[in-house]
């Protein structure tokens, strides 16, 4: 009474917060006694009645619904695809209970359904099946034209076809969208039913049609421009619709984008599926672990499973639709995916768009009787429909599966390693890694990339996942690098490496395992930078990790085809030390950078600009020095004629050094975002790179020029950006140094043109297109001749 009294506002907020904090303990320790009722009823082999207990729990609210659901359903999806029966000791295994692995998969679920209607439909029979008040409430219908139509085909088993729907509403996709329902005469009150829910587009058969033909139906009176077909059986996760339209837009040529499907107990059903020579199937990774990284990246493939799809409605229609030749059904998923690409386009699967697929529930699983057994039959037409392609195109049963994942029999593929996942609004060296990524990418090349630490960094891995890069992770990879090449090395055709500590010890394993081209970025020449730093102040442990570095290096430049680094005068040197050791390795200037022009003139703004910005990681040493020599140094002479000078310190992970430089006239900020460093160089007038040692090319001050704000820095600060002498002087001298910075702080004329001259600069040496250029010469991205062909050149 005092929860209800609250809710309508007869009593305050403090008594509901107070309540449900209690309830939550509660839910906790209910939590805790299921789990282990749980595990005593597995334990026991049960009988399906024993789990009507916790069907009761949940329709009384005890402990967590997600938990109950998680339960409840791994186990329904067991029965289904008879556990105790006749699916072998795979699927046994891939069942059998574990604590553990259910609570992983409750948690997998997100927010569950209620399983009030399942309750209802697997109790004495006798009970109907109806909406709640969760559909009741709400509305399917668009704002607006609907961008996609999902259509859902059902035949009976409304209580899944609620379950789906719900999940519709719980995860409401982003984009403009209509529930197109193709009821097939069901024998049940679907159509009574799903008449009260406001907004959805009901299509009842007047005769039963089949899945294909239903499909078909829905697809005629769909709105949309997309067409989405869901199978009732499934619950979307957050995001899933609206990922495989983004993945329309990310990818060249994409016909048609699919799912990752999983079981109801978090274990994998499909990340997409191989097509085998002849005419056989694999859902690929089933009944693995959904969370490993080779299932996460988004990929081509052979086909999608029809269970959630996407694709463009004129695309269908032009495609002639589902094909009838497969009906009832079984198969037409696959041959729409064959149509597709013989229309020139392809099939993306799209890991981050994660359906929950009850598998089984409309027609069972045995292919021996009823509307299954068409799975056998549809089978043997597609085989003839499709074996020419199916005889050029794809491998034998189980063989070069790395490659029939992702229909990369003929394309180039390019590993990149690095100590970790880009992190590129964090420092140089990832933005450069990113750029290259990026460039291969787009080049065509199926890019794989390895971090050192293994880490799936949950901010900067699925961005890269998302655009087909397979980033590979877990600790199933752990001091596995050589296993992986053992197994992979002869698919590859290029592999880059950077930094020397992580290049040197793996080179041998390359050497051992594949013929590929090896090439090696060097960010900078390490053990030079190293020998500038005790050029300043010797440190005993400096000079002994500049010998170290120094035999990384060598033995890396000593043993790869090509050596990139961001410099010509880095170039020179590394060119001049492989001639002394009459190696055949090449060295070649790679651009760090790929800019894109900006979309607004910097000096629009000119008069409002203000103050001094120094953009670092300061966790670098030469960027922490650097900035303490100039709060120091330089700026007291500064403020001596504009004392209302201030200054930003931009970047992650300051020292104390450098925290303690914060004032009244500095700023030090820490890491920002991307969007916020941008309005940093959007309102300062002077960018300062007042570096007293370092090798290559220093990002810090390549973006400053791409941001179009003239810089101040140092001989260190210009090492390899020949040719920017007349608007990017050095200053070594704090004195010289202070009064170019005032120079363009007053002077308007003088702030424009080394504006101007750095934008053309930047556009000239460190666009997409001059980094792309570099690439290509040194790994070709023409296709291999045929799906053998790698393996006999």
């Amino acid at each position: 009474m005092v929860l209800s009294a609250s809710r309508d506002g007869l009593a305050d907020r403090w008594a509901i917060d107070h309540w449900e904090m209690l309830r939550g303990v509660l839910a906790q320790s209910a939590d805790r006694f299921i789990v282990e009722a749980f595990r005593a009823v597995l334990n026991r082999q049960p009988e399906t009645v024993e789990f009507e207990h916790f069907r009761y729990l949940q329709s009384l609210g005890v402990g967590t619904p997600l938990l109950l659901a998680g339960l409840i359903g791994s186990h329904e999806a067991r029965m289904v695809r008879g556990v105790h029966g006749a699916m072998g000791s795979a699927a046994t295994d891939r069942a059998a209970p574990n604590a553990e692995r259910i609570g992983k998969a409750a948690e997998s679920l997100r927010p569950a359904p209620s399983s009030t209607e399942l309750q209802a439909a697997q109790a004495a029979g006798t009970a109907r099946v109806v909406v709640d008040d969760e559909l009741l409430n709400v509305s399917f219908r668009p704002q607006s034209e609907p961008l996609v139509s999902i259509i859902i085909p059902v035949y009976g088993k409304l209580e899944y076809t609620l379950m789906c729907l719900r999940s519709i509403v719980r995860h409401r996709p982003q984009c403009s969208f209509e529930v197109v329902v193709v009821d097939d005469k069901s024998p049940d009150n679907t159509s009574e039913e799903l008449q009260r829910i406001f907004g959805l587009r009901l299509l009842s058969n007047e005769r039963n049609l089949g899945f294909i033909r239903s499909c078909n139906r829905g697809a005629e009176h769909a709105r949309g421009k997309y067409l989405c077909f869901l199978n009732n059986d499934t619950e979307v996760m957050p995001g899933w619709l609206d990922e495989l339209l983004t993945t329309m837009h990310t990818f060249p040529k994409v016909g048609m984008v699919g799912s990752k499907f999983v079981y109801p107990d978090g274990t994998l059903q499909e990340a997409g599926g191989i097509l085998w020579s002849d005419g056989s199937a694999w859902n690929y990774g089933r009944g693995q672990d959904p969370s490993r990284s080779i299932y996460n990246f988004a990929r081509e493939t052979d086909y999608c499973s029809g269970a959630s799809i996407l694709i463009c409605k004129d695309l269908f229609e032009r495609l002639g639709r589902f094909d009838e030749r497969y009906v009832p059904a079984y198969n037409e998923d696959s041959s729409l995916a064959f149509e597709v690409r013989k229309a020139g386009l392809k099939v993306i699967y799209q890991p981050k768009s994660v359906v929950i697929h009850y598998e089984g529930v409309s027609n069972g699983t045995s292919t021996s009787s009823g509307i299954k057994a068409y799975q056998i039959a549809n089978q043997a037409k597609f085989f003839d429909l499709w074996q020419a392609v199916l005889k050029q195109d794809h491998y034998a049963n189980a063989e070069h599966v790395f490659l029939a994942r992702e229909r990369a029999g003929r394309r180039r593929i390019v590993l990149v390693v690095d100590h970790y996942a880009p992190q590129p609004d964090r420092d140089a060296g990832s933005r450069t890694m990113w750029a290259v990524l990026m460039a291969l990418r787009s080049q065509g090349f199926i890019v794989k990339f390895w971090p050192e630490n293994l880490h799936n960094d949950p901010q900067y891995v699925p961005p890269l996942e998302r655009l087909g890069i397979e980033v590979i992770y877990g600790s199933e990879y752990v001091n596995g690098f050589e296993r992986w090449m053992r197994e992979h090395g002869r698919y590859l055709d290029g592999i880059l490496l950077s930094r020397p500590h992580i290049s040197a010890p793996i080179l041998p394993f390359i050497r051992q395992y594949t013929n590929a081209k090896v090439a090696y970025y060097g960010h900078d020449i390490h053990h030079l930078r190293l020998k500038a730093q005790l050029a300043l102040r010797f440190d005993q442990d400096v000079e002994d990790a500049m010998v170290e570095v120094r035999q990384q290096e060598y033995s890396v430049w000593r043993n790869v085809d090509t050596v990139f680094y961001p410099s010509d005068t880095e170039t020179a040197h590394v060119k001049s030390w492989l001639e002394a050791q009459g190696t055949n390795a090449r060295a070649r200037t790679l651009p760090p950078y790929a800019y894109e022009p900006l979309a607004e003139e910097p000096a629009c703004n000119l008069r409002t600009r203000a103050g001094i910005l120094f953009v670092a990681g300061f966790g670098h040493p030469p960027n922490s020095e650097a900035a303490v020599w100039f709060a120091k140094e330089v700026l007291p002479t500064c403020r001596k004629v504009r004392p209302e000078l201030q200054v930003h310190l931009v970047g992650s992970n300051p020292t104390q050094e450098v925290k303690a430089l914060a004032s009244d006239h500095v700023v030090v900020t820490g890491y920002v975002s991307d969007e916020a460093l941008q309005s940093y160089y959007h309102a300062a007038r002077v960018v300062v790179a007042p570096l007293q040692y370092g090798g290559g090319i220093k990002g810090k001050v390549v973006e400053a020029m791409h941001f179009g704000v003239p810089c101040v820095t140092t001989s260190a600060g210009v090492q390899g950006l020949h040719g920017s002498e007349a608007f990017l002087p050095a200053c070594d001298h704090p004195e010289e140094f202070a009064q170019r910075v005032l120079a363009l702080l007053q002077d308007d004329e003088l702030w424009r043109t080394c504006s101007t001259s750095g934008l053309d600069y930047v556009a000239e040496r460190f666009s997409m297109q001059a980094l792309s250029r570099v690439l290509t010469d040194e790994f070709p991205s023409s296709d291999h001749a045929g799906i053998h062909a790698r393996f006999t050149t």
